[in-house]
C-alpha cells in the first residue's frame, strides 16, 4: 500500500467520526468539524494515484464512511457547504475508482438519496453550485450499467427535460443531457419515460439544435438520444449521405474530449455504431450495417491516428486508457477494419514532433506492474493490440524492427512471460492472462527472422517446460476433469480457466520454435506425450471460450501424431463435461420449479421402495427431534422456538408425506380391484395394501407423538420465555452503564482530539508565520537591490542630462556663430555693390544674378541652421522632462 493511501486512510477515519458524531448529535461544532474533514479530503481524493488503490474492505475506514453517505445526503440539518464537499467527495471517489463507483450505484443505492438531496436543494433555492455538485455525481452514478434504478428516476427525467429545453440554458446543461443519456442506454423503460413526457416534442426540436452546440458533452450526448428516441431524426442524421460527417463527429469529441466521463460515452457510441450485439455462432463479431463501410472513407485513418495518439498524452492509471485501448482492440477484432486500423496505428505520424508513437506506448503500457491505482486490465489490453499490430506486420512480410527495437520486444516478452505467479492472491487470474499473452507475442514474434534467434533465449526451453510443469502440478483442472460428474461440487477458481491459456498458447509457441531449435523441438514432442496434457484439452474443449475451443483442436490435431495418445480418457473428460453440465441445468431446474421427487414417480415398486426409505427418515428424524429436546432442556445451548420451528416444518413435511401415502393407498386399492376382475396378484396387491396400511399407522403415531413433544416444547418456551424476560433487562442495565462509559470515553477522546487539532492548527499557524516572514524578509532583499539598480539609472540619466546640456550650449553657439557670418557676408557685398555700381553698369545684371544665387544659398544654409537650432531645441526639451522624470525617480526612493 503506497504512503498516499496511508494518508487517506487518515483523512477518511477522521471524516467517519466526525459523520458519525454529526449523525448522533447535529450540533454547529460537530457539523463544523465534518466540513473541515470532508475539505481535506476532497484534496486527498483528486487524484487516480491516491484513489485507485482504495478498497471497500473491513481493513479500511471507507468501508464505515460510505454507508453514512446516504443518511447525510438526506438529512436536513447538513449545511449546503458540507452537501456540496460530500458531493465532491463522491465525485472523487466515483470518476477515479471504478469499483467505488459500482458500489455507490448498485449495492449502496446512493441514487436515491442523491435525487432526495437534489429535490431539497431545489426547493430551498441553494447555490448553483452545490445543484452543479449534486448532478455531476450524478452523471458518474448513472453511467454504470449496474445503476438500481427506482421510483426516483422518473422524477429525474422530468426535472433533466425541463432543465434542458430551459431558456436560458442552465449551467449544468451538458451534466443534464448526459445522465439522460446514460439513463436511456441503461434502461428502455427509462426511454419510455422519456418519449411519453408531456415536453418530449419541444426536446426533440432541442436534441436538433444542440448537434451543433458548442459543448461536446453536449453533442454526443445527443447523437446517443437520438439513436434511442427521436426515429425520424435518426434516419437523417445516421443516413448513408450523412454518416461520414456523423463518424467524423464522433470521432472528433474522442480525440478532443471535455467534460469527465466524455471520452466515454464516445467510445461506447462508436462501438455501438460499428459492432453488431445480434448473437451469432461466429466467434468474430459482426460489423453493423453502418460501420462495413467506414474503411472507406477518406477521413478514416487520420480519425484512427488521431484517437491512438491519445495514448501519448493520457496517463495509464486513468480509466479513458482503457476504454481508447477498448476500442481500438474491437475495431481490430472486425475483418473489415482490421487492416485499416493497424495500418493507421503503425504508419502514425507526428503533428506535433513527438518522437515517440502509439506503438511505443503500448509496448510502455504491456509492463507495467499490476498495482491497486491501475484497473489490471489495462497492459493486457495494451498486450493484446499489440499483438495484433505486429502480428499484422508480420503478415505483410515486414520487419517488426521497423517499428519497435527488437530488444524491446524480447524484454517485453520476458517480463510478461517471466511473471511471478501465486495461485493464492486475488490477481492470480490477471497474472495467468499477462503470461498467455507474453506467450501469444512470442508466437508472433517467431514468425520473424530478423528476431527469432534473440527470441530463442528468453523463451528457452527450459523456461517453457517450467510454465507447463508449474500448470500440471498447480491448476487444479487436472484433478476437476479427473472426478465423476457427480463429484463436481466445488467451482473451479477463476485463473484455472487463464492458466488453460497457458498450455495452449505455450504448445502453439513450441510448434512455431521446432523447426529452429533442437531443444524446442524436444519440449515439443515432450509435451504432446504429456498425459497430463489430456484434462486440459478437455476442459478448454467443453468450458473454454471461442479462442481457447480453437487452440485446444488445434493442439488435437497435432496430437494425432503420437499413436499412444489416450483419445479415450479424452473422450470419456469431454462426455463427463457435458454430463456435468446436464446434471447442473436438471438441479437448477428443479430448484427453481421447486417440485417433490413424489410427484415424479412412476411406478408402484419406486413408491414402495421410496416408502420404506422415507419412513426410515421420518423415524430417524423424530430420533434427532427428541435428542435435540433432551440436550436443549438440559444444557439450553439452544432456544425452544427454534426448535419448535423445526419440529413444526418437520410435522408440516411429515403431515404431506401422510397425505402422499394415502393418495398411494387408494391407487393401490384401485390396482387391487383392478386385480380381481382380471388375472393379476391379488395376494401380492394385498399383502402391499396391508403394508401401506400398517406404514399409514406408523406415521399417524409418529405425528401423535411429535404433537406431544409440541405441546412440551410450548410450555418449555413460555417458562424461558421469562427467563429471557429478565435476562433482558439485566442486559439493559449493563447496557445502559456501558452506553453511559461509553460516551464519557467518547467525550474524552472528542476533547483530545480537539486538542490535537489545536496543536495542529497552532504548528500550521506558527509554520505560516515563519514562512510569511521569510517571504517578507526575500521581498525586503529584492527591493534594496530595485533601490540601488535606480541608483545607478540615476546617476546615469544625470550624466546624460549634462552631456545634453553641453551639446544645447555647443548648438547654441554654432548659432552665433553662423549668425553672425551671414550678417558680415550680407553687409560686405552690399558695400562691394554701392562702391562699384557706376564702374560697373554693363555688367549688373550678371553681378545681381550671381548675388541672387549667392544669397539663395546664404538662406538655404540659414534655414537649415534654424532647423538644427528647432531640432536642438527638442531635443532639450526632451532631456529636461527626461530629467523631470528622474527627479521625481528619486524623490519617490
Amino acid at each position: 500500500m503506497s504512503p498516499d493511501v496511508f494518508d487517506i486512510e487518515e483523512d477518511l477515519r477522521r471524516t467517519s467520526t466526525a459523520a458519525t458524531r454529526f449523525s448522533n448529535d447535529p450540533s454547529r461544532e460537530h457539523a463544523q468539524r465534518l466540513d473541515e474533514t470532508l475539505k481535506l479530503l476532497i484534496s486527498a481524493t483528486n487524484a487516480v494515484q491516491r484513489v485507485g488503490g482504495l478498497r471497500l474492505t473491513t481493513a479500511t475506514c471507507l468501508s464505515e464512511l460510505l454507508p453514512l453517505c446516504p443518511v447525510l445526503l438526506t438529512n436536513p440539518d447538513v449545511g449546503d457547504g458540507t452537501l456540496k464537499h460530500l458531493a465532491q467527495f463522491l465525485y472523487n471517489l466515483g470518476i477515479h475508482n471504478v469499483s467505488l463507483r459500482r458500489y455507490m450505484s448498485s449495492e449502496l443505492e446512493l441514487c436515491a438519496s442523491l435525487w432526495q438531496a437534489l429535490r431539497i436543494s431545489l426547493r430551498d433555492q441553494a447555490d448553483p453550485d452545490v445543484l452543479m455538485s449534486l448532478i455531476k455525481l450524478f452523471q458518474v452514478l448513472t453511467y454504470e450499467n449496474c445503476v438500481v434504478l427506482g421510483p426516483w428516476a422518473n422524477d429525474l427525467i422530468s426535472f433533466l427535460i425541463q432543465e434542458v429545453i430551459r431558456e436560458p440554458e442552465p449551467e449544468w446543461l451538458p451534466f443534464a443531457t448526459a445522465i439522460l443519456c446514460n439513463l436511456t442506454v441503461r434502461s428502455k423503460n427509462a426511454g419510455a419515460r422519456i418519449r411519453k413526457s408531456s415536453n418530449y416534442r419541444p426536446f426533440s426540436k432541442k436534441l436538433l439544435h444542440f448537434l451543433q452546440h458548442d459543448s461536446r458533452l453536449v453533442v454526443v450526448s445527443c447523437l446517443v438520444l437520438v439513436g434511442y428516441l427521436a426515429v425520424k431524426l435518426r434516419d437523417v442524421v445516421y443516413a448513408p449521405a450523412n454518416l461520414s460527417m456523423t463518424f467524423k463527429c464522433v470521432f472528433n469529441v474522442l480525440a478532443i474530449g471535455e467534460a469527465p466521463l466524455t471520452r466515454h460515452v464516445a467510445c461506447d457510441l462508436l462501438k455501438r455504431m460499428l459492432i453488431s450485439e445480434t448473437p451469432t455462432v461466429s466467434s468474430q463479431p459482426l460489423p453493423t450495417s453502418t460501420g462495413r463501410e467506414l474503411a472507406t472513407y477518406s477521413d478514416f485513418a487520420e480519425c484512427i491516428q488521431k484517437v491512438s495518439g491519445l495514448l501519448l498524452t493520457l496517463d495509464p492509471l486513468l480509466e479513458e486508457s482503457g476504454k481508447i485501448l477498448e476500442l481500438l482492440t474491437s475495431l481490430c477484432s472486425l475483418q473489415n477494419l482490421r487492416s485499416a486500423v493497424c495500418q493507421a496505428i503503425l504508419h502514425w505520424r507526428s503533428s506535433g514532433g513527438e518522437l515517440i508513437s502509439p506503438i511505443s506506448v503500448l509496448s510502455k503500457t504491456a509492463c507495467l506492474p499490476v498495482s491497486n491505482s491501475m484497473d489490471a486490465q489495462t497492459p493486457i489490453r495494451a498486450l493484446r493490440l499489440l499483438n495484433i499490430l505486429l502480428k499484422e506486420a508480420v503478415d505483410m512480410d515486414r520487419h517488426v524492427a521497423d517499428y519497435i527495437p527488437a530488444l524491446r520486444l524480447v524484454q517485453i516478452v520476458e517480463e510478461n512471460v517471466k511473471t511471478d505467479l501465486d495461485t493464492g492472491s486475488p490477481n492470480a487470474g490477471t497474472r495467468c492472462q499477462r503470461i498467455a499473452e507474453g506467450l501469444r507475442l512470442a508466437e508472433v514474434l517467431s514468425r520473424d527472422d530478423e528476431i527469432r534467434a534473440t527470441l530463442l533465449g528468453v523463451t528457452s526451453s527450459q523456461l517453457c517446460g517450467h510454465l507447463a510443469q508449474c500448470q500440471f502440478l498447480t491448476n487444479p483442472v487436472s484433478e476437476y476433469m479427473s472426478r465423476p460428474p457427480q463429484a463436481r461440487t466445488d467451482p473451479l477458481p477463476e485463473w484455472s480457466e487463464h492458466g488453460t491459456s497457458i498450455v495452449l498458447a505455450l504448445f502453439l509457441l513450441l510448434n512455431s520454435l521446432k523447426d529452429s531449435s533442437k531443444p524446442h523441438k524436444e519440449q515439443y514432442w515432450k509435451l504432446l506425450r504429456d498425459a497430463r496434457l489430456v484434462p486440459f484439452l478437455a476442459f478448454a474443449l467443453t468450458s473454454g471460450h471461442h479462442q481457447q475451443v480453437f487452440n485446444a483442436l488445434y493442439v488435437l490435431f497435432h496430437c494425432a501424431q503420437i499413436d499412444e495418445f489416450d483419445r479415450r480418457g479424452l473422450a470419456d473428460m469431454v462426455a463427463s463435461n457435458v454430463i456435468e453440465r446436464q446434471l447442473k441445468w436438471k438441479h437448477a431446474v428443479a430448484a427453481s420449479l421447486d417440485t417433490s421427487r413424489e410427484n415424479r414417480r412412476s411406478t408402484d415398486s419406486e413408491v414402495l421402495t421410496e416408502k420404506a426409505e422415507t419412513s426410515n427418515r421420518v423415524s430417524s428424524v423424530l430420533d434427532d427431534v427428541v435428542n435435540q429436546l433432551g440436550n436443549g432442556l438440559e444444557n439450553r445451548t439452544q432456544p425452544s422456538a427454534s426448535l419448535v420451528a423445526s419440529l413444526e416444518e418437520k410435522i408440516a413435511k411429515l403431515q404431506a408425506q401422510l397425505t402422499s401415502r394415502e393418495a398411494s393407498l387408494l391407487h393401490a386399492e384401485r390396482m387391487q380391484r383392478y386385480a380381481t376382475s382380471g388375472e393379476s396378484e391379488p395376494l401380492f396387491l394385498r399383502t402391499e395394501n396391508e403394508k401401506l396400511t400398517d406404514r399409514n399407522r406408523i406415521l399417524e403415531a409418529d405425528l401423535s407423538d411429535a404433537l406431544a413433544a409440541k405441546e412440551v416444547l410450548v410450555e418449555e418456551n413460555r417458562k424461558e420465555m421469562q427467563i429471557t424476560a429478565q435476562f433482558r433487562q439485566a442486559c439493559r442495565e449493563m447496557t445502559d452503564k456501558f452506553e453511559r462509559a461509553s460516551s464519557l470515553a467518547l467525550e474524552k477522546q472528542a476533547k483530545n482530539e480537539e486538542l490535537m487539532l489545536d496543536k495542529k492548527i497552532l504548528t500550521d499557524d506558527l509554520a505560516e508565520s515563519r514562512r510569511q516572514t521569510a517571504e517578507r524578509d526575500t521581498e525586503i532583499l529584492a527591493k534594496n537591490e530595485k533601490l540601488g539598480s535606480l541608483e545607478v539609472e540615476l546617476a546615469a540619466n544625470k550624466r546624460k542630462a549634462t552631456a545634453a546640456n553641453k551639446q544645447l550650449e555647443d548648438c547654441e553657439r554654432r548659432l552665433a556663430t553662423v549668425n553672425s557670418d551671414a550678417e558680415q557676408r550680407i553687409e560686405g557685398i552690399r558695400k562691394m555693390y554701392e562702391n562699384e555700381r557706376q564702374l560697373e553698369k554693363k555688367a549688373v545684371d550678371a553681378e545681381r544674378a550671381g548675388l541672387e544665387a549667392i544669397i539663395r544659398e546664404l538662406r538655404e544654409k540659414a534655414n537649415a541652421a534654424e532647423a538644427e537650432n528647432l531640432k536642438n531645441a527638442v531635443e532639450l526639451e526632451k532631456m529636461k522632462s527626461v530629467w523631470k522624470e528622474v527627479m521625481k525617480i528619486g524623490q519617490g526612493l
